[in-house]
């Protein structure tokens, strides 16, 4: 049992966990989600001051597909293979523009146009995790 809450508190030191003798471990996904979101909006702040999309996405972002790449993809992404949440959050915007915080089944994302061609996109993206890993 000491191994698993460890485990837990090495991968969410922010999570409020509580357990008992008889009961599983239980984490608080509302606290998780609050913070994940309290930190997207920090980035977001930063962004807006003008800092590097690409520095603060090897900083921060959660994402091991692209948080190495400055949170890019270096092909372009049919919007069929995109969740909704980023097709509709990143294809209106201008070249080179942030998309404002939002939330999918993963965490919660800021996202930058690269260049859209019709149905396909390039962007980068920051994410911060409300998955329990």
């Amino acid at each position: 049992m000491k191994k698993i809450i460890l485990t837990l508190l090495i991968l969410f030191p922010f999570a409020l966990v509580a357990q008992t003798e008889t009961d599983p471990v239980v984490i608080d996904t509302a606290a998780i989600n609050k913070i994940a979101k309290e930190k997207i909006d920090t980035i977001y702040a930063k962004l807006m001051r003008g800092e590097d999309f690409a520095k603060l996405a090897n900083l921060y972002s959660e994402d091991p597909g692209s948080n190495k790449t400055g949170g890019g993809y270096t092909d372009f992404i049919e919007a069929s293979n995109l969740l909704p949440e980023f097709w509709n959050n990143t294809r209106n915007l201008k070249k080179g523009e942030t998309s404002k915080p939002f939330k999918t089944q993963y965490g919660w994302h800021v996202s930058q146009l690269i260049e859209v061609h019709g149905t396909e996109v390039k962007f980068r993206h920051i994410m911060i995790s409300t998955q329990n890993q």
